[in-house]
């Protein structure tokens, strides 16, 4: 008797048990440690207005102290890249963590623009670098798609939090609120993977002939659409509380309107998932 293969949410279940099966304690601290260091990035709106209001930034001041934590984001995660298959994993993550904590805990004692300008970036570095290994952890898990999309749906949960509680902080309290969540990642760093998992010649021999064979055109495409995205965020999510406010808008209203838009962002997450199974990957960047 051929038995038939699974689909629909018996499949669906299949790839949940082989995806925690797979590696659940470095799956956990991953998906903590790229809600932690994405939470600048998720939190910008609130931020930028805590910036103005309690230190007396002005909105250009705060576009360039955005952009030096945003750019030290990106600075940490490629200086990661280049040496995570060659330094202990563990050790990049503990750096980014004493970097990030190190940073926030300066803008504790200094509010001048010009150092809080730099200190951004070093908490920036810190930050990507910490959370590029997380991505690592991911991207070499059994089910990385399913992975990145559990990590997707989280942000819509993470990103209302930091919106609902972020606005009810002093300035010192949202630095606190960073270091203390890098620092909770310290106990758990025996969950992080030292290395990658060593490859067989075979399946090297595999992947490498597969490579040369074909371009990788899709990867290209997603990380394009990706820096297009991102710098559409900068463009405006940078000062989207802040031009609400200056428009007299209730604050109170502004502050739910962000919670239940990044609350909806669960229904594009969804619907991404849905036609990227029944698709491909391709299908969700063109639409």
């Amino acid at each position: 008797m051929i038995e038939q293969p699974k689909t629909g949410i018996a499949l669906a279940l299949d790839d949940w048990r082989a995806l925690i099966n797979d590696d659940w304690r470095g799956l956990t601290i991953a998906l903590y440690m790229v809600l932690v260091g994405y939470g600048v990035l998720v939190g910008i709106p609130v931020i930028s207005t805590a910036w103005v209001t309690k230190l007396g930034f002005t909105e250009v001041e705060v576009g360039r102290v955005a952009g030096m934590d945003l750019g030290g984001l990106s600075a940490g995660a490629v200086v990661a890249a280049w040496v995570i298959n060659h330094l202990n994993r563990r050790l990049i993550v503990f750096i980014g963590i004493f970097l990030a904590a190190l940073a926030n805990g300066l803008c504790l004692k200094y509010v001048d623009y010009e150092t809080v300008l730099w200190l951004r970036f070093l908490a920036g570095f810190g930050s990507g670098m910490y959370t590029a290994v997380a991505m690592a952890v991911f991207g070499t898990s059994i089910r990385p798609a399913l992975a990145y999309n559990l990590m997707l749906f989280s942000f819509a949960f993470s990103q209302a939090l930091e919106m609902r509680i972020l606005p009810q902080l002093s300035m010192n309290g949202i630095y606190w609120v960073f270091i203390v969540c890098f620092l909770l990642t310290l106990p758990f760093l025996g969950w992080i993977k030292s290395y990658p998992k060593p490859r067989s010649q075979d399946t090297e021999s595999i992947t490498t002939n597969k490579n040369n064979s074909s371009k990788p055109l899709l990867a290209w495409v997603c990380l394009f659409s990706i820096f297009l995205t991102y710098i559409n965020i900068g463009a405006y999510w940078t000062y989207i509380e802040l031009a609400a406010l200056d428009g007299n808008t209730n604050p109170e209203l502004v502050s739910e309107v962000l919670v239940w838009a990044s609350l909806c962002s669960l229904l594009g997450c969804l619907i991404a998932t849905l036609l990227s199974n029944r698709f491909g990957l391709l299908r969700p960047l063109l639409i």
